[in-house]
């Protein structure tokens, strides 16, 4: 009987096809949609309605003077998500288009791993763009990003799209990066870096081409924000809109410290010692980068058009968090969401150690590549097994329950806003455990604010210091010791 040989094909499908049941099969945790996931779910579920792109969440101190109001936030997953929510429930929709799009993912980063990878005769059957596919594929980090309605899923698939354009159509290519940073703040740079890349092959009309394609993309975008945001500002783009000047801002990231420490940041990236590093996200393989960096140097490489690139965006999209030093839930984010984007990088150097190294740099880089990918699998095995969380939590399903009733149109200040905004139909304004007692007292005072709710756990907070009692009284008590919610009402005129 004739044997079937394996095809490139089978051999994707056999890697991808694990993967999809496994990320079908990841139970919803007690935030269920994630933190970021909760705000975006809450829009998206505004855009399902017919509200809009609006929001019921004023964020880091952002004073929104109305609550449910417009919203600066990148769009384009907020309008996805609620466009299928029309069609589906939108919890559904939460949970299965993010998945769905995560196989996608993968497809286009195995086409776009092809793509860069020098032609051999004969040609392999597994190939760069399997290993690519197995290295982001079992990144924890970004398995559980698409598991969630966070923007990962749709940003990375217009990343890769946008790449694969740029050999054959720079317009195509640039749009499709302008659409990206419609779905990532963080993908600005990836409009600068295709037509970089088209400046540095002096393909001018190219470049040019891909540059205003993007700005076009984004133009409708900028042309809402003008309806609100008074004064319209480069900043509106990037960060959110900031109404009530006398609130000051939540300073998520210490004072930019230049070169200096944009240094100690690179240092910290690739550091495996360091919780912050890509090794956190990407394993031991993530040091493969700066080898294959050293590696095309020395034998003074040569890049076509697509690889310059990928390099081009992987750096600026990835190092480019060298800058960025967070005082606020990650000291730096290399090994979070906002790194996942080196997979560029990564894919580059593996390709580069693969097809341009000696004997013993191919089998190192082979066994590197399979340590990080066990154990990646490992990772992910455990989520999928994970017990799942009852959701809402019965202290903040109590609240919405109480409000619904009571109040539903309250503004809610809480240190959970993003959370309870999926489970209540309320309004909320976030607040940091760590913030001054003043903030807080402006916020009750300038904006209208009807509510605090405060968990256990948050009477040593500083945001609530000297506020309850004198200025904050308890109207309600809501879930079982020790995850109680107090409700309290500000004692105002």
């Amino acid at each position: 009987m004739r044997r079937v040989k394996p095809t490139p094909l089978l051999i994707l499908v056999a890697i991808i096809l694990p993967l999809g049941v496994a990320i079908s099969r990841v139970p919803g945790g007690d935030t269920e949609f994630g933190v970021d996931g909760s705000y975006y779910f809450q829009v998206a579920r505004h855009v399902a309605e017919g509200h809009g792109l609006v929001t019921s969440v004023d964020l880091y101190h952002q004073g929104l003077r109305q609550l449910p109001s417009k919203t600066n936030i990148y769009p384009l997953w907020p309008l996805l998500l609620g466009l299928a929510g029309r069609v589906m429930p939108i919890t559904v929709a939460a949970r299965a288009v993010p998945r769905l799009l995560f196989i996608l993912d993968l497809m286009l980063l195995y086409l776009l791993a092809v793509r860069l990878t020098p032609p051999a005769r004969p040609a392999p059957i597994l190939n760069a763009g399997h290993l690519a596919v197995l290295l982001f594929g079992c990144n924890a980090i970004f398995f559980v990003s698409c598991a969630f309605p966070y923007t990962e899923a749709l940003a990375f698939l217009l990343l890769f799209a946008s790449l694969l354009c740029v050999e054959r159509s720079p317009a195509a290519a640039g749009a499709i990066a302008g659409l990206a940073f419609l779905t990532r703040s963080q993908m600005l740079l990836l409009c600068i870096a295709i037509p970089l890349a088209y400046a540095i092959d002096r393909r001018w009309r190219a470049a040019l081409v891909a540059a205003f394609a993007a700005a076009i993309a984004i133009l409708p975008w900028v042309l809402f924000l003008a309806t609100f945001v008074k004064p319209l500002t480069p900043s509106a783009l990037i960060g959110m809109d900031h109404q009530t000047p006398a609130i000051p801002e939540y300073p998520l990231s210490f004072p930019s410290q230049g070169l200096a420490g944009w240094l100690r940041g690179l240092i910290v990236a690739f550091n495996p010692a360091s919780p912050f590093s890509f090794v956190q996200s990407f394993g031991v393989a993530a040091l493969l980068v700066p080898i294959g960096a050293v590696h095309a140097v020395a034998r003074r490489a040569r890049f076509g058009l697509t690889t310059k690139a990928t390099l081009l965006a992987g750096a600026a999209l990835s190092l480019s968090l060298a800058g960025v030093h967070q005082r606020f839930f990650l000291e730096w984010l290399f090994g979070y969401r906002h790194g996942l984007p080196f997979i560029l990088l990564l894919v580059c150097a593996v390709i580069e150690l693969l097809f341009h190294g000696g004997r013993s740099v191919r089998i190192g880089a082979l066994a590197i590549c399979a340590t990080s990918v066990i154990i990646g699998a490992i990772g992910i095995g455990r989520t999928v097994t994970a017990s799942p969380h009852p959701w809402p939590r019965a202290a903040d399903a109590e609240l919405a329950t109480w409000l619904a009733g009571h109040d539903p149109n309250a503004i809610v200040l809480s240190t959970n806003a993003q959370i309870l905004s999926a489970v209540s139909r309320a309004n909320f304004r976030w607040a940091a455990c760590d913030d001054d007692p003043n903030t807080i007292r402006l916020m009750l005072h300038l904006v209208k604010t009807d509510y605090v709710a405060a968990y256990d756990g948050e009477q040593q907070c500083s945001f609530l210091r000297g506020l309850v009692g004198p200025e904050l009284q308890v109207v309600g008590t809501f879930g079982p010791f020790p995850q109680r919610v107090f409700l309290m009402r500000p004692r105002l005129p």
